[in-house]
């Protein structure tokens, strides 16, 4: 489940166009708040988009540049909304994610962290930040295969 961060595309393009691979499937810059699932996990569609519509006009400040993994990535201010709607999703839906312990509610910008990319990253976007965000709805991201993806709202 996908929160698309419009207020973030025009920022974070640059970056993503050559540093994140959902970047050339048309997804556009988001945070996952929950997900992904084993292709054998059915999404219940309709409850999910019950909840899309509770968190539609809700607001949010990115506010933080910092690596993940390899990831250099966007931070919410205040992930507990966030949190609260991936909690509700994974109650509807049923069955975990697969998300590993380190995991957070990011944007991500690039992969591929070293000193250089991150200064160059913080450089470019940190003096953009806090940038205030509205939650305008879910998209649920679907692997097709190894090169396919099919992206659809709630």
């Amino acid at each position: 489940m996908l929160l698309p961060v419009a207020e973030a595309e025009a920022l974070v393009e640059p970056f993503r166009r050559v540093g994140d691979w959902s970047s050339t499937h048309g997804i556009p810059a988001h945070m996952t708040i929950a997900g992904p699932w084993p292709m054998s996990v059915s999404l219940p569609i309709e409850a999910l988009a019950h909840l899309t519509s509770a968190i539609r006009g809700a607001r949010y400040t990115l506010n933080t540049v910092r690596t993940l993994g390899d990831a250099i990535c966007l931070f919410p201010a205040d992930d507990a909304v966030a949190l609260r709607w991936r909690a509700d999703i994974l109650d509807a839906v049923g069955a975990p994610d697969e998300v590993d312990e380190q995991w957070r509610i990011h944007l991500t910008v690039c992969r591929g962290a070293n000193p250089a990319t991150v200064g160059e990253v913080e450089q470019a976007i940190g003096r953009a930040l806090p940038l205030s965000c509205e939650a305008r709805g879910l998209l649920v991201a679907q692997m097709l295969g190894d090169s396919q993806v099919s992206v659809r709202p709630l």
